[in-house]
């Protein structure tokens, strides 16, 4: 693949893993935020529709599963870096390579100096503040780079709760998501503390990603807050509508 081609992928996938881990954060939010508030608040309930709630929380729990695989999917058997996938994973394996580092970090000091270019300037001073400025844009690459790799690694480490986490959430997937193997079952299965685990190394490796390929601050913190507030609305106007539906 040439540097044209595997640049063309990154820009292709990271609006995708940020539209995922966008989708992914709504799916935990209303998951907890339900979770915390109603139970507590309709403990004693007699409701017909308390099962359903429960029956909508089991699918929240599975579209989270799955928001998660999607994040950090690839295929047994081929090159990551080969893979049509707009995964956490395949993007890796494009940014390690020198000749796409070396394009991007040309187009961040482009981008992100207002200095005119070295190339032609004889005047001292501004040849100074514009070779500071290109050292600005170029750690405001590395930096984030560097950052991405490092949550990529957590992963890929041996023995690490990530890459226990991440096979388990692999294994339930092709096991009893996509498929269901009757002689094959997923053990175990992924805990919550794998799902949260993972969501956390998701939102490290786009936030840092987006920092690095376009200089872009995607505010994920913020989005997460905004869904948490959300979904306490909804869960208190749930809570509401279940007391009104009480069964005496």
């Amino acid at each position: 693949m040439d540097t044209t081609e595997a640049l063309r992928r990154v820009k292709r996938i990271l609006p995708m893993l940020i539209e995922d881990v966008k989708t992914a954060i709504q799916s935990h939010a209303v998951m907890e935020t339900t979770n915390a508030i109603v139970p507590s608040e309709t403990k004693g309930l007699r409701s017909p529709f308390l099962e359903t709630y429960g029956a909508v929380q089991t699918a929240l729990a599975l579209k989270f599963a799955m928001d998660l695989a999607r994040l950090f999917d690839w295929s047994a058997g081929r090159k990551l870096k080969d893979q049509e996938k707009a995964s956490v994973l395949v993007l890796s394996a494009l940014l390690v390579r020198a000749d796409v580092q070396a394009e991007l970090e040309a187009a961040a000091i482009g981008c992100r100096s207002d200095v005119a270019s070295l190339t032609g300037v004889t005047d001292a001073p501004l040849r100074s503040l514009a070779s500071k400025r290109q050292a600005v844009s170029r750690n405001a690459f590395r930096t984030p780079l560097t950052d991405f790799f490092a949550a990529v690694e957590r992963l890929n480490a041996d023995g690490s709760p990530a890459k226990a986490a991440l096979k388990r959430l692999r294994d339930f997937r092709t096991k009893r998501l996509a498929h269901v193997l009757f002689d094959d079952k997923p053990d175990p299965w992924p805990t919550y503390g794998d799902l949260h685990l993972l969501l956390e190394i998701a939102i490290e490796a786009v936030t840092a990603a987006a920092l690095a390929i376009d200089g872009l601050n995607t505010s994920l913190d913020e989005r997460a807050a905004l869904d948490r507030a959300n979904a306490e609305g909804f869960a208190r106007c749930l809570v509401e509508g279940l007391k009104g539906a009480v069964v005496p």
